[in-house]
């Protein structure tokens, strides 16, 4: 079964490094995540979001970001592809374009896919195969944007945004509800087109944990 992790392949993928901690384990090409103290660890299944694909281990991490030990991580934007490994059991007859999957972690890596949908919990990452199967290396391409079912409740989104700092739900309300570019929300707000990419990332992640407790509640 083959191991070449999650690699970015069409699609306007942003790089940037994040901090990690020494006790991280992931490995290149693994699905990622952050905890809520802001720093890297891997996608679980449990996650109803997930933030890139690891570039390199956790490690090899390299001391860039406040001195913090960090690493490289692709993050999608919209209309971004990936390659995946298929895991043991796929074969490339039962894939079709267009058809669901999900991530999930074999090994010690989070970067397979599968069309038993049994292998995800209610948060997986679910995908969609936008490729034929790559049968001389396991690999297939889906859609890298996680399923975003979470927002699909109007109600509890606008809940949820109520919660949010000053400075997130003006972001966010900015760039989805009056479809600003990040170039027009960078002159309003007063700040750099990359304080907005990463105020928006950061805004995105706060929306969905706070409607996550409010879905608990």
């Amino acid at each position: 079964m083959a191991e070449y992790g999650l690699i970015p392949a069409r699609g306007n993928w942003e790089y940037r490094w994040f901090p990690t901690t020494s006790a991280a384990t992931f490995k290149k090409g693994a699905l990622l995540n952050l905890d809520d103290t802001y720093l890297l660890r891997e996608y679980l299944s449990t996650d109803s979001q997930c933030l890139g694909i690891a570039m390199s281990n956790s490690t090899a991490s390299t001391v860039v970001v406040g001195g913090a030990a960090s690493v490289l991580v692709a993050l999608p934007a919209p209309g971004c592809t990936a390659y995946s490994d298929i895991t043991t059991g796929v074969t490339a007859s039962s894939v079709s374009v267009g058809q669901a999957s999900v991530i999930y972690k074999v090994g010690n890596i989070m970067s397979f896919a599968s069309t038993v949908m049994g292998q995800a919990s209610r948060f997986s990452a679910i995908v969609t195969v936008v490729g034929p199967v790559q049968t001389d290396t396991s690999q297939v391409e889906d859609d890298a944007n996680v399923d975003s079912s979470a927002f699909d409740n109007a109600e509890l989104v606008h809940v949820a945004l109520r919660d949010l700092s000053v400075d997130h739900r003006r972001v966010l309300t900015l760039r989805f509800l009056e479809d600003m570019s990040i170039e027009e929300i960078a002159e309003v707000i007063g700040q750099g087109s990359g304080t907005v990419k990463s105020r928006l990332h950061y805004a995105k992640l706060a929306l969905r944990r706070r409607i996550e407790e409010l879905t608990d509640e």
